[in-house]
């Protein structure tokens, strides 16, 4: 067990580094009661992610799901952000720039690097449209490895197991990223992951993970709507949206106990 959680720190880190090397930490504090728009660009592809320190034996496969991860991720912002006292605001963002948001391309360079001024453009708009104080964009980032052939590329979320350790247990993985947009100096805010990776004991399923249907999986839905739902409420008080302090598991922590 404790080399799972070895592994998982190790992973962990250099996925977070990925996500976190670029990234600005800006404070964004609307005025009480300011409209706060929410927008997700989430995809609801869950996978499981078979890795190690090599390439050998590694693979990615698409998990079956139900679980609406991406309306999970979508009520724990606005719970969070109406229990602070704002005025939520739904709000559906045009297709084409939806799917910049959701792959980089609404950046100057993937991922890593702030928004275009296009991007900003179009954000203004939206918060000028709909008179808010600050606009939530939920997304997911890339995990990233230092070896491109690990394939994590769109590794949204889901089930982590690593070669060579304890096949019955296995680490869950968000890779939620919300981004902030506010106007004035800070425009745009991306606050430091919750890094955490909760460790969760594998059933005996009849079928090999890989040929595993929705029903098979179901052990895996709450535990990971509870690491979406942390996730997303600690980037929230971390950008100081939100003031309610949200405790972000260590890595390999057992799902259910944070």
């Amino acid at each position: 067990m404790r080399g799972l959680v070895r592994a998982a720190v190790l992973i962990a880190a250099c996925l977070a580094a990925g996500a976190a090397s670029a990234k600005r930490f800006l404070i964004v504090q609307p005025p009480e009661g300011a409209n706060i728009g929410v927008a997700n660009v989430m995809s609801p592809v869950a996978w499981h992610v078979h890795t190690g320190v090599t390439v050998f034996g590694a693979y990615k496969t698409e998990l079956p799901n139900d679980w609406d991860i991406p309306g999970t991720a979508t009520a724990a912002a606005m719970q969070s952000l109406g229990e602070a006292g704002y005025t939520v605001v739904p709000v559906t963002l045009p297709a084409d720039f939806a799917a910049q948001l959701a792959d980089g391309t609404a950046f100057d360079r993937v991922w890593t690097g702030g928004p275009t001024k296009k991007t900003l453009k179009q954000v203004d708009a939206l918060l000028q449209q709909h008179q808010l104080g600050a606009l939530v964009v939920l997304r997911t980032f890339e995990g990233s490895l230092s070896n491109p052939q690990m394939n994590w590329k769109g590794s949204n979320y889901g089930l982590m197991t690593i070669l060579g350790k304890d096949p019955r247990r296995g680490l869950l993985y968000a890779n939620v990223d919300p981004m902030i947009f506010a106007p004035g100096p800070a425009r745009q805010v991306t606050p430091d992951p919750c890094v955490a990776y909760p460790q969760i004991v594998l059933p005996d399923l009849p079928v090999e993970l890989k040929a595993a249907t929705t029903e098979h999986l179901a052990f895996i839905a709450e535990p990971l709507k509870a690491l979406v739902d942390t996730k997303v409420r600690y980037a929230l008080y971390r950008s100081m949206i939100v003031r309610q302090e949200v405790e972000c598991p260590a890595p390999g922590e057992r799902a259910g106990t944070q």
